[in-house]
């Protein structure tokens, strides 16, 4: 039987191709453990829409996987950004100056109705962010506001060694 050539690899792959076999690789980078970062929130009162909400943080060094988040429903028209905000208060999220940027892991969506939303179905881009600083994820309500006792809860998944 004949062998199938590989005719180009990832970054990854190239990683394991080296000659150097002694070369250490970072362990977010080909590999780690999956963890999850849990959040609920439960509004307390009426919060008005463009609130700006702390869910939960993340860790430098940590590599974003994906997430999901449910609604218990809110005010009709509700949408929510899910992204990062650095947690040291500087307004960026990288030594780079990149601005914190609310809709980075999610954008507009619509909590309006009851349900669970994957993060990644509105900014699959953001898989494999690797945080380069302490970052919160941060939710901001969009066109309209939670209503007392609504509830936001869920999970970022990510990779570190």
């Amino acid at each position: 039987m004949a062998a199938i050539p590989i005719n180009s690899y990832s970054v990854q792959g190239a990683e394991f191709n080296i000659t150097d076999r002694q070369k250490k690789l970072d362990s977010n980078e080909w590999s780690g453990r999956v963890r999850l970062a849990w959040f609920e929130y439960t509004a307390d009162g009426a919060v008005a829409a463009n609130q700006v909400l702390g869910l939960t943080q993340l860790r430098e060094g940590w590599r974003y996987l994906g997430g999901k988040i449910y609604s218990s429903g809110a005010a009709a028209t509700a949408d929510l950004d899910v992204g990062l905000i650095a947690a040291d208060g500087s307004g960026e999220i990288d030594d780079s100056a990149t601005a914190d940027d609310i809709d980075l892991l999610g954008d507009a969506i619509d909590i309006a109705t009851a349900g669970l939303y994957d993060l990644t179905d509105t900014e699959p881009s953001a898989i494999g962010y690797v945080l380069k600083k302490d970052c919160w994820v941060a939710g901001q309500l969009l066109t309209a506001g939670l209503d007392d006792g609504d509830v936001l809860k869920g999970y970022i998944l990510y990779a570190h060694d």
